[in-house]
């Protein structure tokens, strides 16, 4: 009995050195505990020379994204500013030829930056930051950033669900400022709509017959509503998740289609839809277009790399979110994306 406890308190000896980094071998001879732990200070062994490898190889890879994009980078605008040049001496003929080298230009690039934004997350060169935040200011800056491609098909964007009334507001306000959020930063535009919110409530305040009301009190619960949705997520690589997703919605749709976006809380997320009414996904389909480069059966000339849903899906498992597929209401799909509320 002696001996089996002996055994049992140095193996647990030899596991809490192994945890803090501090395991020795005692000086070996022929007994089966020291047998022991000479196998265990070779199994640390190698561990820490293939955790040193891997190390070196995520140093490489590192090195090698780095250098592909900077490398990349002025070859490829270059080719763009040729190509413009190019248009405005070519004849006719040339035109679209010189057309269609300025697109392909712009579809390297944006596959670069993709693949560049997908090594970088996969070998944790990135590292997302999530923090509780509301949730209607990422909403309203993804729909923004594909508007302009929607109005391009005569796509109408419509708004569901809980907060509708407010992301609908503010995207009107946000379109009568004239593009000033162009270039900024989600968290940018939360501050700039809450300002427009109380300018517009500081108007209809003063407005002839309208009952006045302390502005403290009015401003509290503003405030209280504009916070009422929120999840724990990164602003920006979480825009890029949604951005995604609403460039999907919208490049695959048929002109004069709608795109419905609707927002709703759950008890331990929040879930942000994106319903189209395009060619919809088949069932055996719906797990492959997370997967890196795939593309859909029938996306036909629809340009894509395959890209795009991967990365989506990526960000959201770094911020302990998901995301789902399902057919849509119209014959389209539905993309449902789950952010966590908690940290």
């Amino acid at each position: 009995m002696g001996r089996t406890d002996k055994i049992i308190s140095r193996l647990d000896e030899m596991l809490t050195d192994a945890i803090n980094g501090s395991f020795v071998e005692a000086s070996y001879d022929e007994t089966q505990l020291s047998r022991l732990e000479s196998k265990f200070r070779q199994y640390l062994t190698g561990k820490e020379t293939a955790t040193e490898r891997v190390e070196r190889e995520r140093a490489a890879i590192k090195d090698l994204v780095t250098n592909i994009s900077h490398q990349t980078k002025t070859p490829i605008a270059n080719i763009c500013l040729y190509s413009q040049l190019l248009e405005e001496i070519s004849t006719p003929e040339m035109l679209p030829l010189v057309e269609q080298v300025r697109l392909q230009a712009k579809k390297l690039d944006f596959l670069i930056q993709m693949l560049t934004k997908v090594s970088r997350l996969e070998s944790d060169m990135i590292k997302l930051k999530p923090q509780v935040q509301p949730v209607v200011p990422l909403v309203v800056a993804a729909i923004r950033g594909v508007q302009g491609q929607g109005d391009a098909k005569g796509i109408a964007i419509r708004i569901e669900g809980q907060e509708a009334e407010k992301v609908t507001r503010l995207l009107k306000m946000w379109e009568s400022t004239a593009g000033s959020a162009e270039g900024q930063e989600f968290m940018e535009l939360e501050e700039k709509a809450e300002e427009l919110e109380e300018r517009t409530e500081e108007k209809e305040r003063k407005a002839p017959g309208r009952n006045e009301r302390p502005q403290e009190e009015a401003g509290e619960e503003k405030r209280a509503s504009y916070s009422e949705i929120c999840a724990c997520y990164d602003a920006r690589w979480t825009g890029e998740a949604l951005g995604n997703v609403l460039d999907n919605a919208v490049k695959y749709s048929p002109e004069g289609s709608t795109v419905t976006v609707s927002l709703g809380a759950q008890e331990m997320f929040v879930c942000i839809s994106v319903e189209d009414e395009g060619m919809g996904i088949s069932e055996e389909e719906q797990a492959q277009i997370f997967e890196r480069f795939y593309r859909g059966k029938h996306t036909g000339r629809q340009e894509g790399n395959g890209v795009g849903l991967y990365l989506t899906r990526m960000i959201l498992q770094r911020e302990r979110g998901y995301i789902k597929v399902s057919p849509g209401k119209e014959g389209g799909s539905c993309f449902r994306i789950y952010l966590s509320k908690s940290g």
